[in-house]
């Protein structure tokens, strides 16, 4: 009997020394391994991984430690392409205000230099003053939407009556309206829509769209208007412009893409979207837009609407 008990401690005792053996080797290799993933991460390499067969406590360690250092190249890759991408802008924004200021000092010099009839002098001024607020706007622009981007501009939200607001920000265009040959609708309702909004942010929305439709669409027609639909305030802006093509109508948004005909010319940043859409998101809004070649586009946001009394 005390002969085959010293048998199975023996055997318990060998059972226990090859694990201890075995948990000692691994965790050796584990050590190399972990040692040899820190090191190609100090020199960059965020796309090794470790293997680990064995389902033990190292498995788990190795899963958590892959999974960290995956994420991390994620954001090093997102990092990359959103610096790259702002270059990219801010090297097309610095072309886009060369241009009309290249312009700009063409005209002031003829203005200056040569004796001119009273008449073609004031076309010289009236198209360097013309130049001027463009590269004030691109500057404006270009201010707003790195606050944005910084999360600087503190909203102040109050809940209006969006209807009378829509009337106050329209009237300011009218003139313009008239000089450029556009045909403004209007259809918003008497009954006044509560919408809990940012006064200023939603004049920037309203102004943005509007003066989009302006600069970028050659458009004769404008038509603003105004519906309720189920629990939702719909605000549609409408002109009966160029349009854009299918392939950049979803790229339009994009404070980071540049290159494409509708948003880059003489007549803008290419950002006024990109704001727009921002500001939109930030008052709880929603926004979509739809387009044809040669028939023209249309904006559409939804606010929530506020049932509690108007400001």
């Amino acid at each position: 009997m005390i002969y085959y008990i010293c048998i199975l401690l023996f055997v318990i005792v060998m059972i226990l020394a090859v694990q201890l053996f075995l948990q000692k080797r691994n965790e050796k290799i584990f050590k190399v391994k972990l040692s040899n993933m820190v090191s190609e991460i100090q020199n960059g390499n965020l796309s090794i991984r470790m293997i680990c067969k064995s389902n033990n406590a190292f498995s788990e360690f190795t899963y958590y430690m892959n999974e960290i250092v995956s994420e991390c190249e994620k954001c090093l890759i997102q990092t990359r392409r959103i610096e790259r991408a702002q270059k990219e802008l801010l090297t097309g924004l610095s072309h886009d205000i060369k241009t009309p200021l290249t312009t700009l000092l063409g005209y002031l010099e003829i203005i200056n230099r040569d004796k001119l009839e009273p008449q073609k002098r004031k076309d010289y001024l009236n198209i360097a003053c013309n130049k001027t607020y463009l590269i004030k706007d691109y500057i404006n622009n270009l201010f707003e939407w790195f606050q944005l981007s910084l999360k600087e501009d503190v909203l102040q939200i109050s809940t209006y009556d969006i209807n009378e607001l829509t009337r106050e920000i329209i009237v300011t265009w009218l003139p313009q309206c008239e000089k450029n040959n556009l045909e403004l609708e209007v259809f918003i309702p008497d009954a006044a829509y509560c919408v809990k909004l940012d006064k200023g942010a939603y004049s920037r929305i309203l102004n943005n769209l509007i003066q989009n439709v302006m600069m970028h669409s050659n458009a004769t027609l404008l038509s603003i208007g105004i519906v309720k639909e189920n629990n939702d305030i719909n605000l549609t802006v409408y002109d009966n412009g160029e349009g854009i093509a299918p392939d950049k109508v979803t790229l339009i948004f994009d404070r980071l893409y540049q290159g494409h005909e509708y948003m880059n010319n003489d007549n803008g940043s290419g950002l006024g979207l990109a704001i727009v859409k921002e500001l939109v998101e930030n008052l709880n809004g929603r926004i979509s837009v739809q387009s044809k070649i040669h028939e023209g586009t249309s904006f559409l946001i939804k606010w929530p609407e506020h049932y509690k009394s108007c400001l």
